[in-house]
């Protein structure tokens, strides 16, 4: 704490500026953050803020949330962040040090615990950005406690250009505290950093533009170039600038300052009439720049619900909505439950198909009431951007719509009912590319445009005021079904069920029932796969208490506190979050929370759709099927209401893709065959441009190994069987006239795949090889099935290496013959497809044999290479390893001994070691299989390496140069191998095998373990001496290995112009 108050009064006494430097902890890589940190000090930085990432960071523009993305992937967390702060000031750093960052990573490692941390790993304090004041009052005295300092955020602009309002913004901060004020965000030259100190503020702060500089930088040079920038800005070495005095002003904000009509009734400084908090939940988890935003909606909110002309405006509205909505009694779902009456409050009738038309003309009507003429929004399944798009074009106004790049892929439809409405969407393309991203760019475009837009959240969701705003306008749904079932019925419903995802529909549907005890309110959540997976979005069910998108509520998050993908097969329940008013029923026990799987929600689809006739929602299905499982255990004098909030036409196209996985499980068999040319076009056609949701589901997995998340695919070959059957899947469903057509969609596919997971070289190896398929089979098909190709070029991996370039592929000379097949058939498009997709389904069939069989067809080699009485020595655990020495070990008349080396850390030096200890694992199968086994330490390598006759190695990947990545110790094997004319043997299946070369640094390919797996931070004193790297796997150099065996001879397996999908 002291430290920062001499930096302070140190600059008071100059009359100067300080300079403040910002990096997130782990960017670009984990081993560059120390380097970077003292760069930053030789550059004359006085204070240094090391970013602490988090998932989804709201309050940070695009370039701040890629250096979060990329610290994660590198399974970077809080522990690392305070090794690395201790191992910088072990070097030497004297600049204070601020940890910054957002609460909920704080929140899920302990507070106490991570203040007490920090202040033993170096750090001088805290910036938490998204702490409401309440709260940090309480993490402030901590702090103290502790020596540390905490600070509150503010901003000057994220554009390039500053804020000229900035000394009205400080001047206004003057007015309540004398403390030094830190002002940042588009500081990128001296200019800009002169024009803020000379606004008054006590230091600048700078992060993207060196965030920029250091990915614009080759890696020898980052801190170099750092260094280089912070001279430029402080101008160290020459003499001071003294800044010139601040203007003096005094600045009030003015709420609402586009509005009409007579003063409001009450203002934003009279105390808050809407619940900020439901028990522990709720509240503004958020940074200062958006507190004005939520202050002016509140203001407007209170107002509107006061004056008696709005709620009459709005009513006058209810014909264009259709409402009140009916209720429905499902006579037949009645009968075929045999329990309870089943009703249905029929909110899909309403004017764009659902509940959202609810909030969305209520929130406009605010909107225009502050006098705002831009709306922005998100949106995952469509539907309330459908609403919002709907709303703005009644009222001529500009509307933009934010969603994921997944949803606006599975929601095609939506996608273009909201474009063709006049309003404009914006895919996003960051984190998980769904829902919770949506969010998070809708609140950067709202806080940099409040003056003119209003953010028109679509569920109940988000900081205090939005989820008591958006339930205010879905209440009508709960007041309609009671005021309906008095008139049926003559009383209340004994059951009240909806779905949840944010929570709109269900919180407006049961908050008029809140009271009524005798109601019992049931929310269903999507169980996706199944809760006893991660393949869900039960946030209530499965999640835990934390923050996300300003609210503390439940959440799906890993131990670190990061954000986890969701799953669900509905886009609009795929959140990892949920209203604090439900978080609240749950703990109250005022309502129930239960889930209902994907299987479920399709057999709620069919079974509403067949029986009453009524195509609903996928999100809706969920509810559907819960409350028709619920009415068997209830007594026919019984009611349950359960609210249909949204019709189902958004869904067909992705049922459609759906049912032939679901068919024989739900024995329900839909063709698409059986509509109209025109129709099918419609349902297949997108499905060429985006794959289909199998590539969704597998890039799902891939991406949450890529960011450090329980891996749902272990393996190369495993990676490499899911990649051949969804690459089946797709070629089964996609519509093409021509070869190019299918190339196309393959290719999209590759790229979407290998995005996910780019260090995992089997995705881009099997796409690779399914297109060199498709071409011959499609010469074949076209050609005739005799060719007379060229003689192949010889080739092995001791040619690549002395070529030095890869091998020119030999196309094969086909003959002329009349082909079988014709493309761009414009009597009949689909006869090309059907007439090469058979030939296709058996060329991928070969490949999942041959991937089957790998291990079997790899061992058939070993009585070449092991002989009698030879000492074997292996690394860690790999499947086609063992079966290679199993394999060798049933031939009649031998008797080996194999020693394998364990994955110990060593204690004294810095080594890359394998995270787990498998080579246990291999030694414990050998031995049960008759093999005399030693599990030795890596340490004793040299020493035993003078016995070993070979050393016999799996792999990762094998790259065009002849070299490979394998696991970690591998380099450190092959090399002591080396240095005693020892043998390196590789077994790997050829689906390892990449055309692609070693052109980057040895780490360029490889993923990287938490360096406190080998040395953790409380080791003390050893952590300042040792430099730890821990990656997943070791380069091996091409002149290390002697030999390659795979599971068949070495031939043509792909193209040359598929190198770069």
């Amino acid at each position: 704490m002291e430290a920062l108050k001499n930096v302070f009064e140190l600059k008071a006494k100059q009359n100067a500026t300080a300079f403040v430097t910002f990096v997130t902890a782990g960017y670009p890589r984990p081993e560059d953050t120390v380097p970077i940190l003292l760069a930053m000090e030789a550059g004359g930085a006085d204070i240094i803020e090391l970013g602490v990432p988090f998932s989804d960071p709201i309050a940070d523009g695009p370039v701040i949330q890629e250096t979060n993305t990329v610290a994660l992937e590198h399974a970077v967390d809080y522990i690392t962040v305070l090794g690395q702060l201790k191992e910088v000031r072990s070097k030497g750093l004297k600049a204070p040090m601020l940890l910054m960052g957002y609460y909920n990573p704080l929140l899920a490692y302990g507070e106490d615990r991570a203040i007490q941390d920090a202040a033993e790993a170096g750090a001088n304090g805290f910036i938490m950005v998204d702490l409401p004041p309440e709260e940090a009052i309480a993490f402030r005295e901590k702090c103290a406690k502790a020596n540390l300092s905490y600070m509150g955020t503010t901003g000057s602009s994220e554009k390039v250009a500053m804020n000229k309002t900035l000394p009205d913004i400080i001047a206004r901060i003057r007015e309540y505290t004398s403390v030094p004020l830190a002002v940042g965000f588009g500081v990128a030259t001296r200019e800009h950093f002169n024009t803020v100190a000379d606004a008054g503020a006590d230091a600048v702060v700078v992060g993207s533009k060196l965030v920029n500089i250091i990915k614009n930088s080759p890696k020898a040079d980052v801190g170099k170039n750092v260094e280089a920038y912070c001279r430029e800005i402080t101008q160290k070495g020459e003499p001071a600038r003294v800044r010139s005095p601040p203007v003096p002003r005094l600045s009030t904000p003015e709420l609402n300052a586009g509005k009409t009509g007579p003063p409001v009734v009450n203002t934003a400084s009279e105390p808050s009439v809407l619940p900020a908090r439901f028990g522990q939940f709720g509240g503004q988890y958020v940074p200062e720049a958006l507190v004005d935003c939520l202050a002016e909606l509140e203001e407007a909110h209170k107002s509107a619900m006061a004056d008696p002309e709005f709620h009459k405006e709005l009513r006058a509205h209810f014909g264009y909505m259709n409402r009140p909505s009916q209720i429905y009694l499902a006579e037949n779902l009645t009968k075929l439950a045999g329990g309870a009456k089943i009703w249905l409050k029929r909110e899909d009738l309403n004017h764009t198909g659902s509940h959202k038309i609810n909030n969305a003309m209520g929130q406009i009507l605010l909107a225009r009431r502050i006098g705002k003429t831009r709306i922005i929004a998100e949106t995952g399944a469509g539907q309330h951007g459908v609403a919002t798009a709907t709303a703005c074009a009644k009222f001529g106004m500009e509307c933009v719509i934010y969603m994921g790049a997944e949803d606006v892929r599975r929601q095609a439809l939506n996608v273009f009912r909201i474009e063709m409405l006049g309003a404009k969407v914006i895919p996003v393309h960051s984190g998980s590319r769904t829902l919770k991203d949506a969010v998070n760019e809708a609140f950067r475009d709202w806080v940099t445009n409040l003056s003119t837009t209003h953010y028109l959240v679509g569920s109940a969701i988000g900081p205090h005021p939005f989820p008591t705003l958006v339930r205010d306008f879905q209440k009508v749904i709960g007041e309609e079904i009671k005021a309906q079932m008095q008139a049926v019925r003559g009383k209340l419903p004994d059951v009240v069920v909806a779905c949840v995802g944010g929570g709109s529909n269900a919180i407006g549907t049961f908050y008029d029932f809140i009271n009524d005890k005798n109601v019992k309110l049931i929310g269903v959540e999507a169980g996706g796969e199944g809760t006893d997976g991660d393949r869900h979005s039960a946030t209530l069910s499965m999640g835990q208490p934390g923050v996300l998108h300003g609210v503390r509520t439940y959440i799906l998050q890993d131990k670190a506190g990061q954000i986890v993908e969701t799953h669900s097969i509905s886009a609009g329940l795929d959140y990892p979050g949920v209203g604090p008013e439900h978080a609240w029923l749950k703990d109250s026990g005022r309502a129930e929370y239960t889930v209902a799987t994907d299987e479920e929600a399709l057999r709620g689809f069919r079974l509403l759709t067949q029986k009453e006739g009524i195509i609903p929602a996928l999100e809706s299905s969920h509810a559907i099927w819960k409350a028709f499982e619920i009415a068997k255990t209830m007594s026919p004098d019984q009611d349950l209401v359960v609210c249909l909030s949204g019709r189902g036409d958004k869904d067909v196209e992705q049922i459609s893709e759906l049912l032939p996985k679901w068919a024989d499980k739900l024995d329900w068999h839909v063709s698409p065959r059986h509509l109209p040319h025109n129709i099918q076009a419609m349902v297949s056609e997108p499905r060429n441009a985006v794959a289909h949701r199998g590539v969704d589901i597998l890039a799902s997995k891939l991406r949450r190994r890529r960011l450090a998340i329980t891996r749902q695919i272990v393996g190369s070959r495993a990676t490499a069987l899911e990649t051949l059957l969804v690459l089946r899947q797709v070629i089964a469903k996609a519509r093409f006239s021509n070869l190019e057509q299918l190339v196309t969609i393959i290719r999209s596919v590759g790229r979407t795949l290998v995005e996910a997971q780019p260090k995992e070289h089997s995705v881009g190896n099997t796409v690779r090889k399914v297109l060199h398929h498709i071409r011959e089979e499609y010469h074949a098909a076209t050609r005739g099935s005799s060719t007379t190709a060229a003689k192949p070029t010889a080739f092995s991996i001791s040619k690549f290496v002395l070529q030095g370039q890869p091998r020119k592929h030999v196309a094969p000379q086909k003959n002329e013959s009349s082909g079988t097949l014709r493309e761009n058939d414009p009597d009949d498009p689909d006869s090309f497809a059907r007439g090469l997709k058979p030939v296709l389904m058996e060329a991928i069939q070969d490949v999942l044999d041959e991937l089957e069989t790998v291990y079997d067809n790899i061992s058939k080699n070993a009585k070449d290479h092991i002989h009698s009485d030879e000492i074997i020595l292996t690394l860690g655990m790999s499947k086609t390893v063992e079966a290679f020495l199993k394999s060798a070990a049933h031939k009649p008349h031998r008797r080996e001994q194999i020693a394998f080396l364990s994955d110990i850390p060593p204690l004294l030096i810095a080594l890359a070691v394998p995270r787990r200890y498998d080579g246990r694992e291999m030694a414990s199968s050998l031995s049960s299989s008759g093999i005399s086994t030693f599990l030795v330490p890596d340490s004793s390598i040299f020493a035993l390496m003078s016995r070993v006759n070979k050393v016999i190695l799996g792999a990762h990947v094998i790259l065009a140069n002849g070299g490979m990545f394998a696991v970690s110790g591998s380099l450190m094997a092959a090399t002591a191998a080396r240095a005693h004319s020892t043998p390196v043997v590789v077994c790997a299946g050829q689906f390892k095998l990449t055309p692609l070369w070693n052109l980057y640094h040895e780490y360029g390919a490889s993923d990287f373990g938490n360096p406190s797996d080998v040395l953790g931070f409380e080791n003390g004193d050893l952590v300042d001496k040792v430099d730890v790297v821990n990656p997943y796997y070791d380069y091996v150099q091409p002149e290390l290995i002697v030999t390659y065996i795979t599971n068949e001879l070495l031939k043509e397996t792909y193209d040359d112009e598929d190198n770069e999908l």
